[in-house]
């Protein structure tokens, strides 16, 4: 969707060579644009589709009416309150996403004032000012990158969990360990 693996940001993303010529790299810019848009499709249909695919699941496997009736209310009442950790986990994605983007806007309009130096592999700033808004930024990134990666290692583990109680049969679009 989208073309976008949350795992796969471009190489250079991070790297002294994107600080010192953000210009050079627009891959970094379509990448965290078409993930902001990814974020945002998956807040509207996430929800309605895994609760979908698990009533059709049950209507499948020949369980009477008045069980299948019961095990959607559950399936409804679970995801329901997963809701406000899942709108959390996309709120931080998002944060994350425009600061990227942000960051890629900054360093583009600094870049002209800012080299690689490749012996020691780091961008040097000619403007201290620019350098510590630079680097404020790119921390703030890396914070919400952790928060994000956090979040993503518990949702893994509550997936695992739940291929358990399947014999790990339970089978996921978007989660493959």
């Amino acid at each position: 969707m989208h073309g976008v693996n949350p795992d796969t940001a471009p190489a250079v993303w991070m790297t002294a060579a994107y600080f010192a010529d953000a210009r050079r790299y627009p891959e970094v810019q379509e990448y965290f644009t078409r993930f902001r848009r990814f974020l945002q499709e998956m807040d509207t249909t996430e929800m309605p589709v895994i609760q979908h695919r698990m009533e059709l699941r049950m209507l499948q496997s020949g369980l009477s009416k008045p069980m299948v009736e019961e095990a959607t209310a559950g399936v409804h009442a679970t995801l329901m309150e997963l809701a406000p950790d899942r709108r959390r986990r996309s709120e931080d994605m998002l944060a994350m996403v425009a600061g990227a983007l942000d960051l890629h806007a900054f360093l583009v309009g600094v870049d002209s004032r800012v080299h690689l130096d490749e012996e020691a592999d780091i961008a040097r700033f000619l403007r201290p000012d620019e350098q510590r808004r630079a680097t404020e930024m790119i921390r703030e990134v890396e914070r919400l990158m952790a928060v994000v990666e956090g979040q993503r290692a518990a949702s893994r583990g509550r997936m695992r969990d739940v291929r358990g109680l399947f014999n790990g049969r339970a089978d996921s679009a978007v989660n493959k360990d």
